[in-house]
């Protein structure tokens, strides 16, 4: 989803899905990306929407022979 787009909104995410399974299934990937720090969630206010973001490689983790 966020390789055409630097985000998208959690509604749309979960959008297409009906299956609790597949629901669940995304939404530990989610957290499994934030851990990996590849994307990060953002809520500007209480109840308001959430967002989910492509975070943006650093200049290091470009270059493959950067930790040499």
């Amino acid at each position: 989803f966020l390789s055409s787009s630097p985000m998208i909104e959690w509604e749309a995410l979960f959008a297409g899905e009906r299956k609790r399974r597949g629901v669940i299934a995304c939404f530990l990937a989610m957290l499994e990306l934030t851990k990996l720090q590849k994307i990060f969630i953002r809520q500007d206010a209480n109840f308001g929407k959430i967002r989910i973001f492509k975070r943006e490689a650093a200049a290091d983790e470009e270059r493959p022979d950067a930790g040499d």
